[in-house]
């Protein structure tokens, strides 16, 4: 019998979880291994977490609101992060003496380290982030968004890392798992679903996604991390 390549991973509903400084709250979406104790270099098998966050402007009594939002510090992690929705076009990163990345348009993906001492600094009051943490000596990690129509007919998504990561942020669509043991998978998606897909380590044979997008745009947070 022929071997399937990927198999679905369980998604549960997000962890609402604070930053570890205070200054905001993040919706985990999925972490590997799921027993790891933390996002940490420290920890001894924390591979990834992929999250949502809103980024907001800190108010202060008497006056205008402060939009200059510290993160926290994770030295040991390679951090991805793109922003999904803002009030205002526009966000820095101001990473001190490491310099500093301008975010200017949706869906745009920047990478830093998380050993760098790092401030968003918002153009409005609020925006809505994706970000992905990956441990720099055990992974690395491909973060994208991809953008389809209905007009765009079916589209495939070849698969080739040890986990992927697909969350639909905006529209519907079929989703069909091709390779290996065949059609494996084939089932509807919507808005606010995840999919969690980990490669079996003893196949080889290609595999891909193939999505059949209905009504609004579809568009998918990709997340692909391949071991070191």
């Amino acid at each position: 019998m022929t071997q399937a390549i990927y198999r679905f991973m369980p998604v549960g509903e997000p962890q609402p979880l604070r930053w570890s400084n205070g200054l905001g709250t993040t919706s985990e979406l999925v972490r590997h291994p799921q027993d790891a104790a933390e996002v940490s270099a420290a920890d001894p098998t924390f591979v990834f977490s992929f999250r949502s966050a809103p980024i907001c402007a800190l108010p202060v009594e008497g006056g205008p609101p402060n939009r200059e939002v510290d993160f926290s510090p994770l030295p040991g992690i390679d951090r991805h992060l793109l922003v999904a929705q803002w009030d205002i076009e526009g966000i820095r990163l101001d990473h001190g003496a490491n310099g500093s990345q301008d975010v200017t348009e949706l869906f745009q993906v920047v990478s830093f380290s998380g050993d760098w001492v790092t401030k968003c600094v918002l153009a409005g009051d609020k925006a809505l982030d994706f970000n992905l943490m990956v441990h720099r000596e055990r992974a690395r990690a491909v973060f994208l968004a991809h953008q389809f129509g209905a007009k765009d007919g079916a589209v495939e998504l070849p698969l080739d890392a040890d986990f992927h990561v697909l969350h639909f942020f905006s529209g519907n669509a079929h989703v069909a798992l091709a390779g290996g043991a065949g059609m494996v998978h084939a089932a509807p998606h919507r808005t606010g679903e995840t999919l969690y897909l980990m490669r079996d380590q003893s196949a080889t044979a290609p595999a891909k996604l193939i999505f059949h997008p209905w009504g609004d745009p579809l568009v998918l947070i990709g997340v692909s991390v391949y071991l070191k």
